[in-house]
């Protein structure tokens, strides 16, 4: 039997945290999927699809992991799809060392978003952590 998220131990069912990953950089979304499954080897395998509209200054993109990632190093992730408007990208994913969060990046160069009213915003990906 498979043993809950809580446990961090085995889980075999994918879990929604759409609503509790609290996405920021958008003032509103058409998809807003955040997903994630935890491995007997201590892994956090998330996948995330967020699309939607940006209003003026919002130059960053963000969402919250229901655990902390290992404390051994900062974690890049490349090769998540970015899109701005008309622009499509390969993008990188950001979790400082014992943290939460999941900073979203618009290029391999990381940098900002493009800020303009009512720009739509896509990011999406799958990313894979050790857990402490």
């Amino acid at each position: 039997m498979a043993k809950t998220s809580a446990s961090k131990g085995n889980v075999s069912n994918w879990i929604d945290i759409s609503t509790s990953a609290s996405p920021t950089g958008w003032t509103s979304f058409s998809v807003k999927k955040i997903e994630y499954m935890i491995t007997a080897g201590r892994l956090m395998i998330v996948k995330f699809n967020l699309t939607g509209i940006t209003s003026t200054g919002i130059t960053t993109a963000s969402f919250t992991l229901p655990f902390a990632i290992s404390s051994f190093m900062d974690d890049w992730q490349g090769g998540i799809r970015t899109i701005t408007a008309t622009t499509n990208a390969v993008g990188v994913a950001l979790v400082s060392a014992s943290s939460t969060t999941v900073n979203l990046y618009p290029s391999a160069a990381a940098g900002n978003w493009q800020n303009a009213a009512g720009v739509v915003k896509t990011a999406y990906g799958t990313l894979i952590y050790a857990l402490p």
